[in-house]
């Protein structure tokens, strides 16, 4: 059996495939990492990439995920479950009873950065999953890409980009709000990959729909920033008096933290017609999550499809929270996505 921690102890500092360097972090076991609560600077680290997330101090869950995937000695699994076992070797009972383990991919809505995920991460990998959550082109640190020309296209081909590199395959895609879209669309370029698609109080579009066509109070947006010097920036929504709050969040502390998070977002990406011409995808099957406090709500969404597109009845989960639920509700939104993730055959 391979000691995972000789991988990595010996493996290169540059990472040539993502042409990153950094030095070897260490492993879990070797040294005590806390978990701050999340703040703007906790998640970004120099010389990380783009898509790359973490989370306080914890050490980068790609590196240790790299090294054993590309050493030819140790067979290629989803995740992290195998190294989990070699790492402490002494688990028997880990080792005869494995967690079920996937790839989760969380994508952001509208105006948002990969970092609203900060307090669902921890909790999936505390469950055994890996996690990736990236900042969409023109968001967060990536907020300077931001051009006339970035749309729906621009994120579905981030997302896309993510798991033809990652080699990722049987993975979990979450989408919020606006990212419904995106993980729809990136499905559609790649289904043989996804295990399964869940809607974060987002809408589930059709074959040539636009975002307005599903919400059509996004077009009132377009038409106030149409009057300004750069009409293809949308800036965020202003926080409104309790209990909407901001985006239906109304601590005052999270409010603070979530205003760090937002930026202008693409006029385009709202306007440009969704992709979904692949039969194979399908076949994928999905899940919704609602937010359900009607006084927190920020916008009416329609409802969920009674059947999937592949003919079984849609699965539907809600929680008690308004729209911002990985903020406000982080534990029980990751309750049910681990929930979906061992329903998966």
């Amino acid at each position: 059996m391979v000691d995972i921690r000789r991988l990595v102890r010996h493996r290169p500092t540059t990472v040539a495939r993502w042409g990153t360097a950094r030095a070897t972090p260490p492993l879990p076991g070797t040294q005590r990492h806390h978990r701050p609560n999340p703040s703007p600077e906790s998640r970004t680290q120099a010389g990380s990439p783009w898509w790359w997330s973490t989370v306080g101090s914890s050490p980068p869950r790609f590196e240790m995920w790299q090294a054993w995937h590309d050493d030819p000695k140790c067979q290629r699994a989803p995740c992290l479950q195998r190294a989990v076992s070699i790492t402490h070797p002494s688990s028997t009972a880990r080792e005869r009873s494995p967690r079920p383990c996937r790839a989760f991919l969380l994508v952001h809505g509208a105006w948002h950065s990969g970092r609203c995920w900060d307090r669902v991460v921890p909790l999936l990998e505390s469950a055994g999953h890996s996690v990736i959550a990236p900042s969409l082109t023109g968001t967060g640190d990536r907020a300077h890409l931001l051009t006339p020309e970035v749309g729906l296209d621009t994120h579905v081909d981030d997302v896309a980009r993510l798991i033809d590199k990652g080699d990722l395959e049987d993975m979990v895609l979450v989408g919020h709000s606006y990212g419904g879209g995106v993980i729809s669309a990136a499905a559609n370029l790649a289904p043989e990959s996804i295990a399964h698609l869940v809607y974060v109080d987002s809408t589930a579009p059709k074959d040539g729909e636009t975002a307005i066509d599903a919400l059509p109070r996004l077009q009132r947006l377009i038409d106030l920033a149409a009057k300004s010097a750069n009409p293809w920036r949308i800036p965020p929504p202003s926080e409104q008096p309790p209990p909407v709050g901001l985006l239906g969040v109304v601590a005052p502390a999270d409010i603070a933290w979530l205003r760090t998070l937002l930026s202008d977002h693409p006029a385009r990406s709202f306007q440009q017609p969704i992709q979904l011409d692949n039969p194979a995808a399908k076949s994928i099957p999905r899940t919704h999550i609602r937010c359900t406090d009607v006084n927190a709500k920020v916008t009416i969404l329609p409802p969920v499809p009674e059947l999937q597109p592949n003919g079984s009845p849609s699965q539907v989960g809600s929680l008690p929270t308004g729209h911002e639920c990985m903020i406000t509700m982080p534990r029980k939104l990751s309750d049910l996505l681990i929930r979906t993730a061992s329903r998966i055959r």
